[in-house]
C-alpha cells in the first residue's frame, strides 16, 4: 500500500490499517464456518452468526461478511497476526464503529460504505 507514496517504513500512510478478521474457506467448510473459525483463531472469541451482510469479492476470491452476535470471551490477538506482531511490524485487536473505518484506514476500501450502510439495515445483501 505504500507504493507510489515516495515514503518507506513505518512513516509510510500504508503502514497503518485495519482489517476485519478473515481467510480462506476450507476444504468441506461453509463460509458461515470459516468465519466462525477465523474469528476464534485471530482472536480467541467465540460468537453466533446472527446474518449475512453483504457478499462480494476480495482479492479476486468471494468473500462474505457475517454479522456475528452472542460474542463470547476476551478478545486475545493469536494467529498469524500474534505470530507476526513485533515493534517495527504491531498487530492490535479493536472494536471499531462504522465511522470509524475510514480513520482506520479500513481495508479493503471498498467494504467500508457497504458494511457501515448494511450495519445500520436488516438482511443480506449482495454486491
Amino acid at each position: 500500500m505504500c507504493r507510489g507514496t515516495g515514503t518507506k517504513g513505518p512513516a509510510c500512510p500504508g503502514h497503518h490499517y485495519a482489517v476485519l478478521v478473515g481467510g480462506h474457506v476450507e476444504a468441506g467448510e461453509t463460509p458461515e464456518d470459516a468465519a466462525l473459525r477465523e474469528l476464534t483463531e485471530e482472536t480467541t472469541l467465540s460468537a453466533r452468526i446472527e446474518r449475512l451482510l453483504w457478499t462480494g469479492h476480495h482479492n479476486g476470491r468471494p468473500a462474505s461478511y457475517f454479522l456475528m452476535t452472542d460474542v463470547v470471551g476476551s478478545p486475545v490477538l493469536s494467529g498469524p497476526g500474534a505470530d507476526e506482531s513485533r515493534p517495527d511490524n504491531s498487530f492490535e485487536l479493536m472494536w471499531a464503529t462504522p465511522d470509524e473505518f475510514a480513520g482506520l484506514g479500513l481495508h479493503p476500501t471498498d467494504v467500508r460504505e457497504p458494511l457501515a450502510l448494511l450495519l445500520g439495515s436488516a438482511g443480506p445483501h449482495t454486491a
